[in-house]
């Protein structure tokens, strides 16, 4: 396995996409941090991370969970399994995460990646309880992380939705879980919304929102609100875990999440915290991925695949590409790296 930076094997030699020059300073998303107050605050820069810890679902699974309790990553190996693990991808191909690591990062990462194929929100809790905070789990096993040089990453929501239009319940779970973090020294947080799944193939539509042919136009729209719906409400609770109390915002920042498209990223300082020290972050997978799909052709994709299963942007029904994947953390890094 080659340093970080570089690419993987030469199998995946073609599956790194530069931007198209026209976009390349382009803003990826409405994407937004509440830092800690100064004198609390264990955010450092992405430079600074040695640790990411990832929760989820199936966008950022690299192995079974059979393999999740004896995850030892190096720095040959930071995924804790063979590059680029059991992804959602083509086969042999990584996800964001290998892409993230491998290609984006300031400086070698080491990856506890305890997301699994088809989870919701409780197993989340799950991977919580039982494979971070369980007798299995890094601190255990005397892994060096600190408050400081880890980020804690969640990224899931699509399975909930599957299940149930209620957005409450799942919230105060998922939130249960940061504090649970958060009381195991966790202070640095990232939240990544849910992609436009409703501009996935059509089989995706039907089978996760009921979708029928003869009022398609207003179920993709019905599935085209409960994303939104889920992402606003996210950005709520992750903006009340950061501050319960009103923060002073950057001019580029509101709480309803309108942002000036030059300035990136908005960013803002908490005045008072309930969960002193921590450091909260939201990627808008949506927004990245809009821009990809609305630009297919500028990132090198086939207009012509936008619906398509096995194309150059789905693998299936409901998963991106690894050239998708590739753009995600592409997008994710940068704006982790100007805060």
């Amino acid at each position: 396995m080659p340093a970080f930076n570089g690419l993987v094997g030469s199998s995946i030699d073609n599956i790194h996409v530069d931007p198209p020059d026209q976009l390349a300073e382009a803003p990826p998303s409405p994407s937004w941090a509440i830092l800690a107050p100064k004198e609390a605050c264990k955010w450092k820069g992405f430079g600074s991370i040695r640790y990411l810890f990832i929760f989820g679902g199936s966008y950022s699974s690299t192995c079974i969970p059979s393999s999740l309790p004896t995850l030892e990553p190096t720095d040959e190996e930071p995924l804790g399994v063979p590059f680029p693990g059991i992804t959602s991808t083509e086969p042999g191909t990584p996800n964001w995460v290998g892409h993230f690591v491998t290609e984006y990062a300031l400086s070698p990462l080491l990856v506890y990646n305890y997301a699994t194929l088809g989870s919701a929100i409780p197993d989340v809790t799950l991977q919580i309880d039982k494979y971070f905070l369980g007798d299995s789990g890094p601190s255990s096993k005397g892994v060096p992380w600190t408050a400081e040089n880890s980020l804690f990453i969640t990224w899931v929501g699509l399975q909930d939705l599957a299940i149930s239009a209620d957005l409450e319940e799942p919230m105060d779970e998922l939130f249960r879980g940061q504090a649970k973090l958060y009381a195991a020294g966790a202070r640095n947080f990232l939240l990544i919304n849910l992609p436009p799944i409703h501009r996935a193939p059509a089989c995706t539509i039907m089978e996760m929102y009921g979708v029928v042919d003869d009022d398609r136009e207003a179920s993709i729209l019905r599935a085209s609100t409960r994303i939104l719906d889920w992402n606003t409400y996210l950005a709520m609770r992750a903006r009340l875990f950061a501050s319960p109390a009103p923060v002073p915002l950057t001019p580029f920042y509101a709480p309803d999440l309108v942002f000036d498209p030059n300035a990136r990223p908005p960013v803002a300082t908490a005045s008072q915290q309930v969960y002193t020290g921590a450091s909260v972050m939201l990627f808008s997978c949506y927004e990245s991925m809009s821009m990809i799909l609305d630009n297919a052709k500028a990132f090198g994709l086939v207009e012509t695949d936008l619906q398509k299963i096995g194309g150059s942007i789905w693998v299936d029904h409901i998963h991106p590409t690894s050239v998708v994947h590739d753009l995600i953390a592409r997008d994710l890094s940068r704006f982790i790296g100007k805060i």
